[in-house]
């Protein structure tokens, strides 16, 4: 499945880093960190293959695109903010289980992006092998 979804960029004004906007299938993003294009991405995803995402910021919400956006950051090398803990704390409310009910939904969404990312370097990796050798010269090895 391939998302639909555009990206721009806007400059920050001090109150929103980004945001996903399912009615316009569209993230943008105010801040150069990539905790925040992943954290967009996440709830981009979630609206995809999850559910559709309700307007404005609820917890369930939240929680996923914050507690994706870490896992794969970290499986991917980044290095994030470290805020997440807070992030997810605040809408969870001392509540835990509102962090275990949106599990599968995060395992769902952590899944998608780091399979669809791998394969789409792998395709990368493919075209550029295969420029490479259409350049060579001949004799070349």
């Amino acid at each position: 499945m391939v998302l639909n979804i555009s990206i721009d960029t806007a400059g920050f004004e001090g109150v929103i880093y980004g945001y996903f906007s399912p009615s316009h299938s569209k993230i943008s993003l105010m801040s150069p960190e990539v905790d925040v294009f992943l954290h967009e991405l996440s709830h981009a995803v979630d609206n995809e293959i999850n559910q559709k995402l309700k307007g404005g910021q609820h917890a369930d919400q939240e929680i996923i695109a914050e507690l994706s956006a870490s896992v794969i950051g970290y499986l991917r090398g980044y290095r994030l903010n470290g805020k997440s803990k807070q992030y997810i704390e605040r809408y969870a409310k001392a509540n835990w289980k509102t962090v275990s009910n949106v599990l599968r939904r995060v395992n769902n969404v952590v899944n998608y992006i780091v399979e669809e990312s791998a394969t789409e370097l792998k395709e990368t990796e493919i075209t550029q092998r295969q420029e490479v050798r259409t350049i060579r010269p001949a004799g070349f090895i």
